[in-house]
């Protein structure tokens, strides 16, 4: 009868792979939680930047501009320069044309928004655009890699620039 050799591995060669693999793992982990935060942050400046092309369009559709509702006062108050907080619009013509054009409810009223979630400041994004140097700026405040909740204009545009998400 033939003896077979069935050797299997070591005490101390399985040691030696987890110890190899916990440092493997020590050494990746933090580079995928950046990695992660970049990635929200990434998508956020997309919403941005779909939303940003959505109020162009809605802003110069005619059906908002000889509405007989709010829809001219809101965007005389978005051309005017002041920041304006998106989930402060009632309805109206323009905004049921931003929200047709982007395909969901960008605003929140009384907190029902339906289908907006930034992915970094998550249901408590709010949505601000503002015009300032001849540029319409958009951003979500809270939107940054922390998360934090800070409210900005424009004008400050070093903290902009560093907290949070923006596109002209």
């Amino acid at each position: 009868m033939k003896k077979t050799n069935n050797k299997g591995f070591s005490l101390i060669e399985l040691i030696i792979v987890i110890a190899i693999m916990s440092i493997l793992v020590g050494i990746f982990v933090p580079c995928l939680v950046i990695y992660l935060g970049r990635t929200k942050v990434s998508s956020d400046t997309q919403t941005c930047d779909a939303i940003h092309s959505a109020i162009l369009i809605a802003m110069n559709d005619p059906d908002v501009l000889c509405s007989t509702d709010a829809s001219v006062s809101q965007v005389d108050n978005i051309k005017s320069g002041n920041a304006v907080n998106l989930d402060n619009l009632t309805d109206s013509v323009f905004l049921d044309t931003l929200n047709e054009i982007v395909g969901y409810d960008v605003s929140s009223q009384a907190n029902n928004r339906q289908h907006f979630s930034s992915k970094a400041a998550k249901q408590n994004g709010e949505l601000v655009v503002q015009f300032y140097d001849s540029s319409y700026y958009i951003w979500i405040n809270g939107s940054d890699v922390t998360g934090s909740d800070n409210s900005y204009t424009v004008a400050d545009a070093s903290a902009i620039n560093n907290n949070v998400i923006y596109v002209k």
